[in-house]
């Protein structure tokens, strides 16, 4: 059988019902229900001006066609609001003995409410003694665990006081850096010693779980403060050793003199005795404290500026860590460095050690000829950082110069 389009077909608009059958769930794949309007189109191509996006439906139909499904989609909507109907009738029924059932359920439970209650109260009564009966363990386990650490922290004590009587007081606690509280700068993977009261530490001695604080008497802080560390270099020692430290906070320097003697003072002027490097030449000034007094290039302000050291340095008449300063003048818009002013070097001389930097006066090289080669520089002298050991002895020789002063005019 074909389905051919016959002589007598009309093309007629096709409605899409989505409302009759909204309570059946896949009933057809669209579900909607198409439907045979009566207004025919001319132009089955023509879809319309019309906003759908697919444009305006429209099917052929013969005349007796159209009058069959035109009936039979008024069958259907008789049927559907019968069935409808029904379904209302049947919910109204069922909604008033759902109400008659509810009002029943409710007058049963209003007669058993004393009933509820009176359980109610006695399990809150047994919810209570239950709680009661753990708080008291809890309490028993307290007590028993405090007595226990107690136990534990007098004996602990015991031992200690039985092994310092024997072995000494345990005076320091010494910060050794393992793997774990590995630092990015590398001068922090170095032993660090405190006494054993620093607030730094007190407590990381008892650390079950950690060994980097450890207790620590005179045999032990004396191999830790000789051993120091090497260098770290991305994770790695490298061959540079640095010096153990000593905590700025509970200051053990005292007592490790005391307990070491001359050990310790060894390793103090040992690490007092690094020479550390000059500043840079831009951190010059501020560093020397010559800012006022240093030569401004811009400004034509004659001062003090570092000056050439090159042949100084290669033969051998400065140290690596030394710098020449010398002063400077402008003369007609040229900058010179000045042979006329020797009082701006004696000044450098005397005031400078005074400001951590120790001046000396250096020889002329061989570069600069026969005349020159060998005789004292008059133009610059030689400036490096007094070490920490300098100062140190600086101060002390001062304090005991003014000590002699005073007892001197007492006397």
């Amino acid at each position: 059988m074909t389905d051919q389009p016959t002589d007598d077909a009309t093309y007629f608009k096709v409605a899409d019902d989505i409302d009759t059958l909204d309570e059946v769930n896949g009933f057809n794949k669209s579900e909607s229900v198409h439907a045979l309007t009566d207004e025919p189109w001319a132009d089955p191509l023509d879809e319309g001006g019309t906003d759908d996006w697919r444009g305006q439906q429209v099917a052929r139909a013969t005349p007796a066609e159209a009058a069959e499904w035109r009936a039979a989609y008024a069958t259907l909507l008789a049927a559907a609001k019968k069935a409808t109907g029904d379904l209302e009738a049947a919910r109204s029924v069922w909604e008033a003995a759902q109400g008659v059932a509810t009002a029943k359920l409710r007058d049963a439970y209003a007669d058993y409410a004393h009933v509820h209650e009176a359980i109610d109260r006695r399990l809150d009564e047994v919810s209570d003694l239950r709680e009661q009966a753990r708080k008291a363990e809890r309490q028993r386990e307290a007590q028993a665990a405090a007595a226990q650490a107690a136990a534990a922290a007098q004996a602990a004590e015991d031992a200690q006081a039985a092994e310092d009587a024997e072995l000494g007081p345990r005076t320091w606690v010494t910060f050794q850096p393992n793997s774990s509280s590995r630092k990015i700068s590398p001068d922090m993977m170095v032993p660090v010693i405190h006494l054993a009261d620093c607030p730094l530490t007190k407590g990381g001695e008892h650390l079950t779980y950690s060994n980097d604080y450890r207790f620590a008497r005179k045999a032990e802080v004396q191999d830790v403060l000789l051993a120091g560390a090497p260098r770290m270099e991305r994770g790695r020692a490298t061959s540079d050793r640095l010096f153990t430290k000593l905590c700025g906070r509970c200051k053990p320097h005292a007592s490790l003199e005391a307990a070491l003697g001359e050990t310790y003072l060894a390793w103090r002027l040992e690490v007092e005795s690094a020479q550390e490097p000059m500043p840079r030449i831009t951190a010059m000034p501020k560093a020397l404290k010559l800012h006022k007094e240093w030569n401004n290039p811009y400004g034509n302000r004659d001062g003090y500026t570092v000056v050439s050291d090159k042949y100084y340095t290669e033969e051998k008449l400065i140290e690596p860590h030394e710098k020449l300063i010398g002063w400077v003048v402008h003369i007609e818009g040229d900058r010179v460095v000045s042979q006329d002013h020797p009082e701006k070097l004696d000044w450098l001389m005397a005031e400078l050690p005074k400001r951590g930097f120790a001046v000396r006066r250096v020889t002329e090289p061989q570069r600069y000829g026969a005349r020159l080669a060998g005789t004292e520089c008059k133009t610059a002298v030689a400036v490096r950082r007094m070490t920490a050991h300098e100062i140190r002895q600086a101060k002390e020789d001062a304090a005991a110069t003014a000590r002699y002063h005073r007892n001197g005019a007492q006397g």
